[in-house]
């Protein structure tokens, strides 16, 4: 027979021990100093996300801004050797009038009909401005049936050459119709077998039944020679690319394109496209075909000597492979029928100011591709933005008249 087991008084107390004060102190410390780590990690992680995304997004608005004035201007060509000083005009042109089918603004410091960002002008940055007779029909012609004097008859839906140009002249096209050819637009008309063009401004246009009829403000020339039914006509718009203000924001910048009146160059109303926002700098200058430096080389001419076209001098400055002693824009006045092809340097900042960033640049000497940074607003300590560049070149063979 078993003994009773005896039960001691303290029997059971052990599953009931908690835990001491200094234990709890420790475990709080502890996951005080684990909560603070992970909140850390997920700051730091935060703000590296945050700043990868704001040079993601510079980068795409610098790539996408590339690829539409590389797509625009290497389409210009056929239209802009049109030049106001009679000693370089395109003997292919048989008009009265004079225009500059491309114009640059090197390096423009602000004044009337364009103001300079403000944090731009405080940072040393003038961006170029171009301006450009661009054909807005999308490289189309549309033919005519006959020109009487200042008025065009095109040719039928049916009978025009392109998709393009059906499209422009087919059922519900009335609105496009009238608005690429407005009052505030030129018409070119080309004689396509001899390249002979005239460019005029347009009075009015409308379509109607697939019909198209045009009214300019003066006759074509008479040596044009479209009795045959040989030409065709393109509208051209005057359109300027520049960086400009922000409405809503002084101290923000973007890339656009807007038109221009034909009568001052002021800007028309409403006709801003913003191609990319953040934009800090745009430079352009310019490759060119320098055989013999002369418009007139006759002797090369006839035996045939092929273009000569010496290296730039420097990839990282903003000028051309020619007469240094030149600046970008008298250059390209004078001798964009030479004009080979152009670089193109666009610089974008981050959307978001890095208080971390406290970088003081060296502007004097600095080229355009070799600023990273630009102090958006006036503080020193905490207003600077990182900059990131992209250069471009584009091939403009279509420009080319040469000797």
């Amino acid at each position: 027979m078993r003994a009773p087991q005896s039960t001691s008084p303290t029997s059971g107390r052990s599953s009931q021990l908690g835990f001491t004060m200094i234990e709890l102190l420790v475990g709080t410390f502890l996951a005080s100093v684990i909560s603070l780590a992970v909140f850390s990690m997920f700051v730091t992680s935060s703000d590296y996300y945050a700043r990868q995304l704001d040079h993601t997004q510079a980068q795409s608005s610098l790539r996408f801004a590339s690829e539409f004035l590389k797509s625009e201007l290497r389409d210009l060509g056929r239209l802009s050797v049109m030049s106001t000083d009679l000693r370089v005009r395109d003997p292919l042109y048989c008009g009265a009038l004079q225009y500059q089918g491309l114009e640059l603004k090197d390096n423009d410091p602000g004044g009337v009909g364009y103001q300079l960002n403000q944090a731009l002008a405080r940072n040393g940055i003038s961006p170029d401005r171009l301006r450009a007779l661009m054909d807005v029909s999308g490289g189309s012609p549309l033919y005519v049936r006959s020109i009487n004097g200042a008025n065009i008859t095109l040719s039928t839906t049916i009978d025009q050459p392109t998709i393009e140009a059906r499209r422009l002249t087919g059922l519900g096209a009335e609105g496009r119709f009238n608005q690429i050819f407005d009052d505030s637009s030129l018409t070119r008309i080309t004689n396509i077998a001899t390249g002979t063009y005239d460019v005029i401004p347009t009075n009015s246009a409308q379509l109607a039944n697939g019909i198209g009829r045009i009214t300019l403000a003066n006759p074509v020339c008479l040596s044009l020679g479209c009795e045959s039914g040989t030409c065709v006509v393109n509208p051209i718009h005057w359109v300027e690319y520049a960086v400009l203000t922000n409405a809503n924001d002084p101290e923000r910048s973007h890339l656009a394109r807007r038109r221009l009146s034909l009568d001052d160059g002021s800007p028309l109303g409403n006709s801003e496209l913003i191609i990319a926002d953040y934009i800090v700098d745009f430079q352009l200058w310019g490759q060119y075909d320098t055989r013999g430096q002369s418009s007139n080389n006759i002797g090369e001419r006839a035996i045939g000597l092929p273009p000569q076209v010496p290296d730039d001098i420097s990839s990282k400055d903003d000028r051309g492979n020619w007469d240094i002693n030149r600046s970008e824009d008298q250059k390209l006045s004078m001798w964009s029928h030479r004009l080979r092809g152009v670089n193109l340097v666009l610089a974008a900042r981050a959307a978001r100011v890095d208080p971390k960033l406290t970088l003081d640049l060296n502007l004097e000497g600095m080229g355009t591709q070799e600023r990273s940074s630009i102090q958006v607003v006036r503080s020193p300590e905490t207003g600077r933005a990182y900059v990131q560049t992209l250069m471009s070149s584009i091939d403009t063979p279509n420009l080319y008249r040469g000797d």
